[in-house]
């Protein structure tokens, strides 16, 4: 074992020397954070899927038990606890009983790759295969917070890991930071399977027991009700980490033209900070804001120092939000987590605004 990666790590992984087991978190898993709301709020929508053929709403009952039969249907497959699963389809609800039936079985969601999925890729291969099993999931082996959840590609071909703690704390930070409660609805762009929709939007909403939205095109046009807005930027795979990371577009209410640009990187279970609509960039500088209370900023030199407001150098996050690692890559790891922070390889500064507030801004290319 490499023990100053290990060390390195789980500072990075830390804020203000807690580490991610003593967060008061009240679910142990995902599974878990899911039968708690089903339990909650029962036959209450939880989905609402629009779209040229009309108008859909899923209950949390409904989803519970075609999450059930999905793993179900898994377990017949002989996947076990552990096993990494590729999700098919693209329709949001199909989408979601697939990542959550294979969490509901401890194993990980791959959003990299599809083509070698356990799953039909046939909508209605899929859904005859569900009807035929039980509504109610055998219990096996259980997820526990620091298991695997998800694997994902960064867009510069390397695979993030991220944990259970990871996804879950992060929606409870992004509900906490919005006040979202379990009447407001948030509009998610399709595809689910985008880590922006599924680690902000949909988590965010579980958490809260908000109701989720999902649009073709993410559009406000001709709704009954007023919605937030959730992650209506999707970064592309392929691009460089400076066009990834920032800006992004999370939430706006549809009742007026403010936005909340944030900054995001997969390595950091999606957003990590957000800014208020009111600053702009000036002199080069892209707004990022402030970091979510689950983790903390700042910025290093390259020896690992830590700088004063005002002075460019590396942007560095640590926290709860921060990945378990890259899959496979040591080399990576250690680069990743030197000096016991996550470093995210852009370059910014920090300044105190006029209430004291210590804000943080990319440094624009």
């Amino acid at each position: 074992m490499d023990e100053k990666l290990q060390a390195n790590r789980e500072s990075a992984q830390s804020i203000r020397g807690v580490p991610p087991s003593e967060i008061m978190i009240p679910y142990p898993s995902i599974r878990s954070l899911l039968d708690s709301q089903v339990r909650r709020y029962g036959d209450r929508t939880f989905l609402i899927i629009e779209d040229g053929n009309g108008r859909e709403e899923v209950s949390f009952t409904f989803l519970f038990k075609r999450v059930s039969q999905c793993a179900n249907y898994l377990r017949r497959e002989k996947i076990k606890f552990g096993d990494t699963v590729g999700i098919t389809l693209d329709e949001p609800l199909a989408v979601l009983i697939q990542i959550f039936g294979v969490w509901a079985v401890g194993g990980t969601v791959d959003l990299r790759n599809i083509s070698s999925s356990i799953f039909p890729n046939d909508p209605t291969e899929f859904e005859s295969a569900l009807d035929g099993e039980a509504d109610i999931a055998s219990v096996g082996k259980k997820s526990k917070l620091a298991d695997d959840s998800l694997r994902i590609d960064n867009g510069n071909n390397l695979i993030v890991v991220l944990s259970h703690y990871n996804l879950i704390v992060n929606g409870m930070a992004i509900a906490e930071r919005f006040k979202f409660t379990d009447d407001d609805i948030l509009l998610c762009p399709e595809p689910v399977c985008e880590l922006l929709t599924l680690s902000g939007g949909v988590m965010t909403a579980l958490y809260a027991g908000c109701r989720i939205l999902f649009t073709k095109d993410g559009s406000s046009d001709n709704l009954s009700e007023p919605v937030h807005t959730a992650f209506s930027c999707t970064p592309t795979p392929g691009f460089e980490v400076d066009e990834i990371v920032v800006p992004h577009t999370p939430f706006s209410r549809v009742d007026h033209s403010q936005v909340t640009t944030g900054f995001f990187m997969p390595e950091l279970t999606g957003f990590a900070s957000f800014s208020q609509a009111s600053e702009k960039v000036t002199e080069n500088l892209i707004p990022i804001g402030t970091p979510l209370h689950l983790c903390e900023m700042t910025i290093l030199d390259k020896s690992g120092e830590e700088l004063p407001n005002g002075e460019p150098g590396q942007i560095a996050v640590r926290g709860h939000n921060v990945m378990k690692g890259y899959f496979n890559n040591k080399k990576a790891n250690r680069k990743a987590f030197a000096h016991g922070w996550f470093n995210t390889g852009l370059t910014g500064l920090s300044q105190i605004g006029p209430e004291g507030v210590r804000s943080f801004f990319v440094t624009a290319p």
